[in-house]
């Protein structure tokens, strides 16, 4: 026979193991986010006709 506490232990185990995969995901994804806007930022500095950037990304 199969224990409750048992039981409980391993589905809280396979609770845990999906939200830590779950939270490791989602900060890669805000990392990924981030470094994005990053380098649209610094390449729409960067370059010389950033108004012409502007009035495209302007409607």
């Amino acid at each position: 026979m199969f224990s409750i506490n048992a039981a409980h232990c391993l589905y809280a185990s396979v609770i845990r193991d999906s939200l830590n995969r779950y939270t490791a995901r989602s900060r890669r994804l805000s990392e990924l986010h981030q470094e994005t806007l990053q380098s649209i930022n610094d390449s729409t500095w960067r370059s010389p006709p950033f108004m012409v950037k502007m009035n495209i990304l302007l409607p």
